[in-house]
């Protein structure tokens, strides 16, 4: 049975409608296979006029506009904008590390957004894939999550599949909710090994927006990297839990790694909790300028924030949506 709990339920059609009015900001333009309502800037023979451009040996004589030839007694050709469906992909973090928080989860507030962003661009005919990313069973330092709590079985003990390929249209939005109703956090994440195997198995470029807390214990650098020299358009949310921006200890304390099950004990200070914050700065804005280095559209939050006012507003802010 699938898990009818309040934070599953994602949104109501109200919300959606508000949606329909929203796509999802592609830079590039990529080559797709039908034809949907996103403009790329790839010269095409749709109806849609772009310019004109001298005429070149081997161009079509169906394109020369002779009433320019007219005037200027020269060829040209005409061009005009393409229109193509648009593959955009969600990599969604399911590491044991994404169920902290409260009193949403990362990991939950990484789920609307997916079903969120997966609305948007179904309602624009783009194709649309949900990978989970998660290395169950390897185990991996984490920087910075704790938890002293497993992890709930899956309904029925049957594992979910990791990902939900290539759907289209509005009315595949449903099988984007029960595929990531599905899912559980479990394991840990190698973001590099991840994004590779993701590169093995998809070959249509397109956006690939990265949700995740970047807790990776090889960094997230080499993943982003990958997808941009493999033709794909990188972008980032990163959700961290309140409790790990601001902790609010006092005493001695067994922490869990939520990964790795390894134990550490701690007796904690001013100054340590003070040199955490800093280390927690550091690391996100470490991120954030990565991300801007290399033109990535990048977002930090918290899983306490409302999806629906993040969808709405700053998901478009952050360059991710318009």
């Amino acid at each position: 049975m699938p898990d009818e709990s309040p934070s599953l339920d994602f949104f109501d059609s109200a919300f959606l409608r508000k949606l329909e009015t929203m796509a999802v900001f592609s830079r590039r333009a990529f080559a797709g296979r039908l034809r949907g309502e996103q403009r790329s800037n790839k010269h095409g023979s749709s109806v849609e006029f772009a310019d004109f451009r001298p005429y070149s040996q081997g161009d079509d004589f169906r394109r020369i506009d002779w009433n320019a030839y007219a005037r200027f007694e020269d060829l040209f050709v005409k061009l005009f904008i393409e229109e193509e469906d648009l593959f955009v992909y969600l990599l969604v973090d399911r590491s044991a590390s994404m169920a902290f928080g409260e009193p949403t989860t990362k990991f939950d507030l990484a789920r609307r957004l997916t079903a969120a962003v997966a609305y948007i661009a179904l309602s624009h005919l783009d194709r649309v894939t949900v990978q989970s990313l998660s290395c169950e069973g390897q185990a991996a330092p984490g920087p910075l999550a704790v938890s002293v709590e497993a992890p709930p079985a899956p309904p029925n003990g049957r594992p979910p599949e990791n990902h939900l390929a290539f759907v289209r249209g509005k009315g595949s939005i449903f099988t984007v909710f029960d595929f990531l109703r599905r899912l559980r956090p479990e394991g840990s994440t190698d973001l590099g090994r991840s994004v590779r195997e993701f590169l093995m198995n998809h070959h249509h470029k397109g956006v690939a927006l990265l949700i995740s807390d970047f807790l990776s214990p090889n960094g997230y650098e080499d993943a982003l990297k990958q997808l941009g020299f493999a033709g794909f358009q990188p972008m980032v949310i990163q959700v961290l839990a309140r409790e790990e921006l601001e902790p609010d200890l006092s005493g001695d304390f067994r922490l869990i790694d939520s990964e790795t099950g390894l134990p550490v004990d701690i007796s904690t200070t001013r100054r340590m909790i003070d040199g955490y914050r800093d280390r927690v700065r550091r690391f996100t804005g470490d991120l954030e300028q990565f991300c801007k280095k290399h033109n990535i559209a990048h977002l930090m939050t918290t899983s306490d924030t409302a999806a629906e006012d993040l969808v709405l507003h700053t998901l478009r802010r952050a360059g991710i949506v318009k």
